[in-house]
């Protein structure tokens, strides 16, 4: 078989060709690939008129290819202005969709709106599956723990996103307002939190305070002081809300989880598995057809009515 040219207009060229309906194409390879599949296999019209899910990186655009949601969006553009997130050939309709991590994108007024795109309900893919899937039994079958083991470190009633989420409120508020105000430069919120001891503790007021200044020092206009106090006023709502736990990433809860084993056991256990594996164990344990995939079900439709 020839094998297939990799640049984005002949993938297009492919997806007018093909008998699969539905092209989704996904950030990330180590979750969003089986995630975005098995969410697809749960939706019916999907699954009767075909559909196929592939890595960004598997495409290039202008001689380059990447995986990440910058690179995602540009081929978005692309596909956009070239009149290729729709085609049709003799057997019907084909569509291409994008599939993204929400990120903070939504209150820094970045979510593009379009059918096409399909953003995460919680902050990315790895926090969808532990936020949904059953977290204590991939615990259990990650780091080789009982039952009773896994009890200790999360009791039932123990909600660890909501918890997380209220030990890292300032980490994640100085986040937020980074990248509301453009100077994400000033803190990497996608790492661990520096401000919190320990990286879990009691949050260093000295370091939030250094952190603050600095993100208030980049800040030169009236306008960019007024996108601060809007920044925390909107995850303020979330937090008075309940809400919390729609702003952490999944990479910040399952090192938490890890950092939970660790303090709650006197042995640690497989102590060289890496804290992402809880990620990969927990994918298995997601019922797909519950009620929390209904939105994104709900955007499904709409792209393959349109």
């Amino acid at each position: 078989m020839t094998k297939l040219r990799r640049d984005a207009r002949a993938f297009a060229q492919r997806v007018q060709m093909g008998s699969r309906r539905l092209w989704v194409l996904v950030e990330g390879r180590a979750h969003d690939r089986p995630f975005y599949d098995r969410l697809l296999q749960s939706h019916t019209p999907s699954v009767s008129q075909g559909f196929t899910v592939r890595l960004a990186e598997q495409i290039e655009l202008r001689g380059k290819s990447a995986g990440g949601k910058d690179f995602l969006l540009s081929l978005f553009d692309f596909f956009r202005e070239e009149s290729l997130l729709v085609q049709e050939n003799k057997e019907g309709k084909r569509y291409i969709a994008l599939a993204l991590d929400r990120d903070f994108d939504n209150l820094a007024g970045l979510v593009i709106e379009s059918p096409h795109l399909m953003y995460t309900r919680t902050a990315d893919v790895e926090a969808e599956i532990l936020v949904h899937g059953d977290v204590r039994r991939a615990i259990s079958s990650a780091y080789s723990l009982t039952g009773d083991a896994v009890a200790r470190v999360l009791p039932e009633e123990f909600a660890f996103a909501s918890e997380l989420a209220r030990r890292w409120r300032d980490w994640i508020t100085y986040g937020v307002v980074a990248v509301c105000c453009g100077v994400q430069h000033e803190v990497r919120y996608a790492h661990h939190s520096n401000i919190n001891t320990s990286g879990f503790g009691a949050l260093d007021e000295s370091a939030a305070e250094a952190l603050r200044s600095k993100i208030e020092g980049a800040l030169f206009t009236n306008e960019a002081r007024e996108r601060l106090s809007a920044a925390r006023a909107e995850v303020d709502d979330y937090y008075e809300q309940d809400r919390e736990w729609l702003l952490v990433k999944g990479k910040w809860i399952a090192s938490f989880i890890w950092f939970l084993v660790s303090q709650a056991l006197d042995e640690i256990p497989r102590e060289k598995v890496q804290a992402e594996t809880v990620v990969k164990t927990c994918l298995e344990t997601i019922d797909f057809r519950a009620a929390w995939a209904d939105p994104y079900r709900a955007h499904l439709d709409r792209l393959l009515a349109a």
